[in-house]
């Protein structure tokens, strides 16, 4: 088997990426986790309580922050997606709705990772630039999440 070949670019993609394959999974089973003990609910109903309608807010920001701290929008949707099923639920939104806001703003927060970003600088043979990068893309995560939770604000009218 020669380093070109198929066996040996899964065997280095797999010893590159196998992290961030486990800390995936780890995610979704927590996430399994979460609705199974009743933790979902519990997350849904405590925003339900202490925020009104207005913990659908929560659900941009919330996602935005997973989204820049984990560099995936996979983490987000498996930590925070059972506590939106419940909370639209409780609040008669629509489901639909909160999991585009959700994924949407982790998406774009995901672009500000600091991972994403050193990686960028990396690929492009500029590792000294990535605090003037950040200077720069900062609105790529705050525009979308502005337009998110306003939209958020107008599903509670």
């Amino acid at each position: 088997m020669t380093g070109n070949s198929i066996g040996g670019a899964f065997t280095s993609a797999w010893r590159r990426g196998k992290t961030a394959v486990l800390t995936i999974v780890v995610f979704l089973a927590m996430a399994q986790v979460m609705v199974t003990s009743g933790i979902a609910d519990g997350i849904a109903h405590g925003l339900r309580s202490s925020l009104g309608l207005t913990a659908v807010l929560a659900t941009p920001l919330l996602a935005s922050l997973f989204g820049f701290l984990t560099s995936s929008s996979s983490a987000t949707n498996g930590l925070l997606m059972p506590a939106q099923a419940a909370l639209a639920q409780a609040t008669q939104l629509s489901l639909p709705w909160l999991a585009a806001f959700q994924n949407v703003a982790a998406a774009a927060a995901t672009m500000l990772s600091p991972v994403r970003l050193a990686m960028g600088c990396a690929l492009v043979g500029r590792p000294d630039i990535e605090r003037p990068a950040y200077g720069r893309a900062w609105p790529l995560g705050a525009v979308p999440l502005a337009i998110l939770v306003a939209a958020a604000a107008l599903l509670t009218v």
